[in-house]
């Protein structure tokens, strides 16, 4: 398996984010995630994704916004259906 310097790239923004969600410095969590998913998105993804949306839920439910974090756990989930969903289809 070659590796791919764009999903490692997500993966540092994704614990840049973790760390940044320990200091309660939200913009930043948004900031890291929002560069995390663009590459997420870009080599097509989903399971990264999904791990951005958690991150950024974890980052809402500490300041207290549960709307929004629930939000974030809900779009994971439906990526992680999606994925299922065509894995079982014998399409990945």
């Amino acid at each position: 398996m070659a590796l791919d310097p764009d999903a490692d790239v997500s993966g540092v923004s994704l614990l840049d984010a973790e760390v940044r969600t320990e200091a309660r410095d939200l913009d930043g969590v948004r900031l890291a995630v929002a560069a995390a998913s663009d590459v997420a998105r870009e080599v097509a993804d989903p399971e990264l994704l999904a791990r951005a949306h958690l991150t950024l839920a974890e980052a809402e439910r500490r300041e207290g916004n549960y709307d929004e974090a629930d939000r974030e756990v809900l779009a994971a989930q439906q990526l992680v259906n999606d994925a299922l969903d065509l894995a079982l289809a014998g399409a990945t």
